[in-house]
């Protein structure tokens, strides 16, 4: 199961109605709301030492999937890899404490767009 969860539980003001960023369909009415609260989680974690990064898990043995908004130290391995990159980390039984660390350029936008289209036409 997907734990939907890819922003915090932020509550914005659309149309003068309070509304869980979930139910927003037009970002276009909460864009500068919603870039203000992003702010305040960078500041937040630039106080402690820390970056926000999106950060996707899955915990194999239960099905679980999460995508979230954390924050990460500034030494760690996805506070420093570029944003043109990838960056993937396994925990196994043999790498328990330290995860095997697969780091690499991402499709980027043309390939990205391209499967886009291709799966909207089918």
């Amino acid at each position: 199961s997907i734990q939907r969860s890819s922003y915090p539980e932020f509550i914005l003001t659309v149309n003068g109605t309070p509304t869980s960023i979930r139910d927003v369909e037009d970002y276009s009415l909460v864009e500068k709301e919603l870039d203000d609260k992003m702010a305040a989680l960078v500041k937040e974690a630039r106080k402690a030492k820390c970056v926000p990064r999106h950060v996707s898990s899955i915990d194999v043995a239960t099905g679980q999937i999460k995508v979230e908004i954390t924050s990460v130290p500034e030494n760690h391995v996805f506070a420093t890899t570029p944003p043109s990159c990838e960056c993937v980390r396994f925990f196994t039984e043999r790498h328990k404490h330290y995860p095997l660390v697969i780091q690499g350029p991402s499709a980027g936008a043309d390939t990205t767009s391209s499967a886009l289209l291709a799966e909207l036409l089918r």
